[in-house]
């Protein structure tokens, strides 16, 4: 019986170091029946010239060129293009393990879920790795979620997280949906919307995907203004949450103020935020639901709690922790 086709989205944008390895990684699946179908968003490198070369060697590969337009863009193209009964997603700079994609489509096949996932490692640039999953290699057991749990897993963002690329989907998750272009954070708008639209989301922890820690993924990390809208999407969120899924809306009232107390530390040094830091510790000051600060970490309790006493407190502590 042949398998049903997965289609492979990668969006390309200045990533000519790490291309090949990255093509190379889908090319080597164990799973055969791949379209890869790669974006070449706008690349001023070599990135296009890349792409056209491995179509040349590997029919499986079709290339499109597009006007930089954003990686939400570049992947929207990818959908509008595909052919596959599913679909992945893969970042040009990141690479995959070979068996990734036949471990996810079996575990798929037997949760009888719409959505597979999997666990990621972070590659640094000076050879440190970390995984994703704190628990990890302690517990490699797969879960099986309905979609009410796989929403609180994805809010904890451990093992279902906010990334497009350690998952595979079928295609009707996206029939309808497309990503937001011109927005950060839109994977935090994404993966819940995917995920309501499943019935049964199945996580295996093995980190099969690869995150690679660029330069520019480091640049990215550091403070920008922007990051205001990670609080104001998790706001959102809870808001949404509590007229149509009310048991969640504890927890997406905890990951708010989890979210609020990670930007107020690391907007403190930034001048332009002042505004809207000190509105955010107005916020943090006052009374806020028991019942929501129960879900959280108890770690993020403890923040929140020496937040609340004083400010200085919990810079200290914060402090301590990312040293």
């Amino acid at each position: 019986m042949e398998q049903p086709l997965i289609s492979v989205i990668v969006p390309v944008y200045k990533t000519e170091q790490y291309l090949e390895k990255c093509i190379n990684s889908i090319r080597n699946q164990t799973y055969r029946n791949l379209e890869i179908i790669l974006i070449d968003d706008g690349s001023p490198d070599r990135c296009g010239e890349i792409c056209d070369s491995f179509s040349k060697i590997d029919s499986r590969i079709r290339v499109f060129h597009k006007k930089n337009g954003g990686q939400s863009s570049a992947r929207n193209m990818g959908l509008d293009h595909m052919n596959g009964e599913y679909v992945a997603f893969v970042d040009s700079d990141d690479w995959i393990e070979d068996e990734m994609y036949n471990h996810l489509y079996l575990n798929l096949i037997s949760a009888k879920a719409q959505i597979s996932c999997c666990g990621i490692q972070k590659n640094y640039l000076d050879g440190r790795v970390n995984f994703f999953n704190p628990v990890y290699p302690k517990d490699v057991s797969i879960h099986v979620y309905n979609k009410i749990d796989a929403l609180k897993q994805s809010m904890i963002n451990t093992c279902i997280t906010y990334s497009p690329c350690d998952k595979l989907y079928h295609k009707s998750i996206f029939q309808g949906l497309r990503m937001t272009v011109g927005k950060i954070y839109e994977d935090m708008e994404l993966i819940p919307k995917c995920i309501e639209r499943a019935e049964q989301v199945v996580y295996d922890p093995t980190p099969y995907y690869h995150y690679t820690m660029t330069l520019e993924s480091t640049i990215r990390g550091e403070f920008n203004i922007a990051r205001f809208r990670e609080v104001d999407i998790a706001l959102e969120k809870a808001e949404d949450y509590k007229a149509r899924y009310p048991e969640l809306y504890n927890q997406a009232m905890g990951c708010y103020i989890t979210a609020c107390l990670e930007v107020i530390y690391a907007s403190k040094k930034v001048k332009s935020c002042v505004q809207r830091r000190n509105e955010l510790i107005c916020k943090l000051q006052t009374s806020l639901p028991k019942s929501a600060i129960c879900t959280m970490r108890r770690n993020d309790q403890i923040k929140l709690r020496l937040f609340r006493i004083h400010p200085v407190l919990f810079e200290l502590l914060m402090l301590i922790i990312r040293n």
